[in-house]
């Protein structure tokens, strides 16, 4: 099991939110390289940001399911991930 901390930080240095992204319970799953960290800069995997209409800010991309589907993270605790229904066969 590998596990990764997502930590947002405000412009006056305040933590405003903090998850633990564990590769526990997934099969097959692995990190995405960080954004501009290790990469050649073609590997854009990561978005943050507002995505959908009237709710709080995402982000997404920090995993790569080898089966299953991926989940996006709002950025506020009181909402839940929302799981991407894909079609993910071998």
């Amino acid at each position: 099991m590998m596990e990764r901390k997502l930590v947002v930080i405000n412009d006056r240095n305040e933590k405003t939110f903090e998850k633990t992204i564990t590769t526990a319970g997934s099969d097959g799953a692995e990190f995405s390289p960080l954004n501009g960290i290790g990469t050649d800069g073609t590997n854009a995997m990561q978005w943050t940001g507002y995505f959908f209409k009237g709710k709080p800010p995402v982000a997404f991309g920090f995993m790569v399911q080898s089966f299953g589907c991926p989940s996006i993270t709002f950025l506020d605790k009181n909402e839940k991930d929302f799981t991407i229904n894909c079609d993910n066969r071998h």
